[in-house]
């Protein structure tokens, strides 16, 4: 599975959550390998607003 950071999207609800330090690591890692891929700095709620949406489309075969 793979993101797509081709554009801006806006915010608009903050989420607060905590993490293990493995889960931080691999957290900046997944952000900084698509920031490189994009060529933009890509942001921790990006990353997690594509990972909710794609897996809500795999679930239940759309997005909201």
């Amino acid at each position: 599975m793979k993101l797509d950071f081709s554009k801006k999207s806006d915010l608009t609800e903050t989420l607060s959550v905590r993490v293990s330090q493995k889960t931080k690591k691999n957290f900046t890692e997944i952000l900084l390998f698509y920031s490189r891929q994009s060529d933009l700095k890509v942001t921790k709620a990006e990353v997690i607003k594509q990972l909710i949406n794609l897996q809500h489309k795999e679930l239940f075969g759309e997005t909201k």
